[in-house]
């Protein structure tokens, strides 16, 4: 039986069958507010503590950054806030203070430098980007547009971006190069080259605080969305949004063959399922992570570790040594509908285990909560997570998630 047969039939059987209840319920119940860990068909919750920051979750595609400040202050800026959000009671309570950034465009990527510095990365549509400074944890900003050579590309976006301080104060920026806007073909209309068709992952570097770029090295082939986390051993890890869909030399000829490899399902919304054998439907679009040993200039040991419609994604780690890499659930099931989850690992990425954490719920129209998450680690071994929950109405709310993830 053809694959296109196969999965016909696949989704005869899914409209057909009865609607089941889901599994995880984050509604808090008589101990108070909490998270669920998911391994196979079990459920078990964690306690927890949920901070609503006052925002609505509207708008797809977006990161509201959590960062902690050199005094131990918390941080959260992205875009829609239209402000910095500040705690100086470790993510309990939250304060407001406006902040107008139009100039910088959609925020990308948001650091606190070891000196206090705040550093945004902000797109100007989606073919530059700037970047805003401020020495007075948000009230004025220097703004600058971002000046690197992109070669041989033509276009940069930051999308959702990370900026990573290293030891030796030199920034990492997370953006991605295309040469075409349909990724395919130039600004003429003209094929592109095989090689510059898609999307393309790259690192920036400043040794300047941020205001200065250049020497960029790209991290992989066709993705963005880029993550980066420094591990105690030097070693930088980064997960990658994998994203392709045009024909490259070997691919079988019906482009579900590679969707279902990279865990296609039937169910999953129109936008993916709507004519999957088209050529120009996604082949992948899955979380990668791969590491670097030389401060990311070169990476390796690329591998795969999320389902098909799981991005884009954050990494964590810890004091008490679990690795996290949380994303968004992009499509509504029968474990807790779509949101925000988290799968981890023991072994610093090597291995991830079976169990799926889950921390926000969603609608099944999930573009009113999409939030990636962000998170920043506490001294107890627990993490405050910031992640998009639909606690009843229409749309869902931004909460700061206050958590602590199993041990070995």
């Amino acid at each position: 039986m053809s694959v296109r047969a196969i999965v016909a039939i696949a989704m005869i059987i899914t409209i057909l069958a009865p609607v089941h209840a889901r599994l995880v319920d984050l509604r808090p119940d008589e101990q108070g507010d909490r998270v669920a860990l998911v391994t196979g068909d079990e459920v078990s919750y964690l306690p927890a503590k949920r901070v609503d920051l006052g925002h609505p979750a509207t708008g797809g595609g977006i990161c509201r950054t959590i960062r902690r400040a050199p005094n131990g202050d918390l941080f959260i800026m992205g875009t829609g806030l239209k402000a910095v959000l500040r705690s100086r009671d470790g993510g309990l309570t939250w304060n407001r203070a406006p902040v107008e950034l139009d100039s910088v465009g959609f925020i990308s990527a948001f650091a606190i430098l070891r000196d206090g510095t705040f550093v945004v990365a902000g797109m100007r549509g989606a073919a530059d980007m700037r970047v805003a400074r401020s020495t007075d944890q948000g009230k004025t900003w220097t703004v600058a547009e971002i000046e690197v050579d992109r070669t041989p590309h033509k276009q940069m976006a930051g999308w959702n971006a990370d900026m990573l301080e290293l030891n030796d104060g030199t920034i990492l920026l997370t953006v991605q190069l295309r040469s075409g806007r349909d990724l395919i073909h130039d600004q003429n209309g003209a094929l592109l080259p095989m090689e510059l068709r898609g999307v393309f992952p790259y690192l920036l570097r400043s040794s300047d605080g941020g205001r200065t770029w250049g020497d960029k090295s790209m991290i992989a082939m066709y993705g963005g969305e880029t993550h980066l986390l420094a591990m105690r051993s030097g070693k930088l890890l980064a997960c990658i949004r994998k994203q392709r869909n045009h024909r490259l030399p070997g691919d079988p000829p019906d482009p579900m063959t590679i969707k279902l490899q990279m865990g296609f399902e039937p169910q999953f919304p129109s936008e993916e399922a709507k004519n999957p054998h088209d050529e120009g439907t996604n082949r992948i679009k899955n979380m990668f992570v791969t590491e670097s040993s030389d401060q990311g200039r070169t990476w390796g040991n690329e591998r795969r570790v999320s389902g098909f419609l799981q991005c884009s994604g954050d990494l964590a780690l810890t004091s008490n040594g679990v690795l996290l890499l949380g994303f968004h659930h992009r499509y509504a099931d029968d474990i807790a509908g779509d949101g925000v989850r988290m799968m981890f690992s023991h072994d610093r990425g090597r291995t991830w285990e079976k169990g799926t954490y889950i921390l926000g719920q969603g609608t099944a129209d999930y573009d009113t909560a999409v939030c990636y998450p962000s998170s920043v680690a506490t001294e107890d071994g627990g993490l405050i997570s910031v992640v998009a929950n639909h606690v009843g109405g229409k749309v869902a709310r931004i909460e700061a998630v206050h958590w602590r993830p199993r041990g070995r």
